[in-house]
C-alpha cells in the first residue's frame, strides 16, 4: 500500500507562487501577461481562502 506524500512546506508553495508570478512577466502581449497573473493569484487564493 503507497502513502501519501507529504504536503509542500509554505516556503515550497510560495517559491512557486514566485515563480509563476516571474513567468507571467516574460510574456510580451499585455493581455496575456496581465491573464496568466491574474489566473496564478486568483488559483493561489482559491486554495486558501483565509489569504486576500
Amino acid at each position: 500500500m503507497a502513502t501519501a506524500a507529504p504536503s509542500p512546506s509554505r516556503k515550497q508553495i510560495l517559491s512557486i507562487f514566485g515563480s509563476f508570478l516571474r513567468s507571467s512577466r516574460q510574456f510580451t502581449d499585455y493581455n496575456i501577461r496581465e491573464y496568466t497573473k491574474r489566473r496564478t493569484i486568483d488559483a493561489f487564493c482559491q486554495k486558501n481562502p483565509n489569504k486576500p
